[in-house]
């Protein structure tokens, strides 16, 4: 009972762990690239940059989208879109 237990919970382990293309998949120099275009994102929108932030979010979205920082990407960018939308700064 116990070693079936532990071979569900390494099946269950390993096939989540192969989901992470963000990891796994992009090289050294592609992983780098994608952690300085998020934090530019993130700078700039800490300091109201929102037009800039939603640039930087859009190239994650079109050059990495299969990992996790374009999903967050997305999310944020639609943050950002809905505030530009409300101070006017940006047309429908």
């Amino acid at each position: 009972m116990r070693n079936k237990l532990i071979l569900i919970f390494l099946v269950v382990f390993l096939s989540s762990c192969a989901t992470i293309p963000e990891k796994n998949d992009l090289s050294r120099k592609d992983r780098n690239l994608l952690a300085r275009w998020m934090q530019i994102a993130d700078i700039a929108s800490r300091a109201e940059d929102y037009r800039l932030s939603c640039e930087y979010y859009e190239k994650i979205i079109k050059e990495f989208p299969d990992t996790e920082s374009a999903e967050k990407a997305k999310k944020e960018t639609i943050k950002l879109q809905k505030i530009l939308i409300r101070s006017g700064a940006m047309d429908l």
